[in-house]
């Protein structure tokens, strides 16, 4: 699992992707405010989906 926070988010955008996608990794984004947003690749979300329709 990562973690960055928005702006190391949105400067490294590609590089975070990249490591979402290619090494099946959850990334963490954190905002100022104490909320935040998870991030996880396609096949990822496509397989939790799967599991909670069955």
């Amino acid at each position: 699992m990562m973690v960055a926070n928005f702006t190391e988010f949105r400067t490294s955008l590609k590089k975070f992707l990249d490591n979402v996608v290619n090494h099946i990794e959850t990334l963490i984004i954190k905002r100022g405010t104490g909320i935040g947003a998870v991030t996880i690749s396609l096949d990822e979300y496509k397989f939790i989906c799967s599991v909670r329709l069955n």
